[in-house]
């Protein structure tokens, strides 16, 4: 899978290994490392190629509907990093897993409650 670092990006690793990025910006990945990477910041090559800016993906997110307890349990690391980027939440590192969850939780249980988590 083909994807595109974001800006400021200038050297990526995975599970360990280096992953070289071409002249334009991009890397050639498997579906688990782009996984990983998509909750940091990267995106497909299709849209660098048509222009959106990260900036514009990140507006463009719809806050993930309510879920429950026992759907964020189950969340991979990186899906939990997803799920709150997508509900407006930044996170800083270090984190663990379960301080992501905690969050995830708060978030779901009444995404209103917290403004300050959002930043505002």
């Amino acid at each position: 899978m083909k994807l595109c670092r974001p800006p400021g990006c200038s050297a990526v690793s995975h599970a360990g290994q280096s992953i070289e990025i071409d002249r334009d910006g991009c890397i050639d990945v498997d579906e688990e490392a782009a996984s990983a990477l998509l909750a940091h910041g990267f995106r497909h090559a299709p849209e660098a190629e048509a222009g959106i800016e990260p900036a514009q993906q990140v507006q463009d997110i719809e806050p993930l509907p309510v879920t429950s307890p026992d759907y964020i349990d189950r969340l991979k690391r990186n899906e939990l990093f997803a799920f709150l980027k997508a509900n407006g939440v930044s996170v800083s590192l270090p984190i663990t897993n379960e301080g992501l969850r905690i969050l995830a939780q708060r978030v779901s249980s009444d995404p209103a409650s917290d403004d300050a988590m959002k930043g505002s």
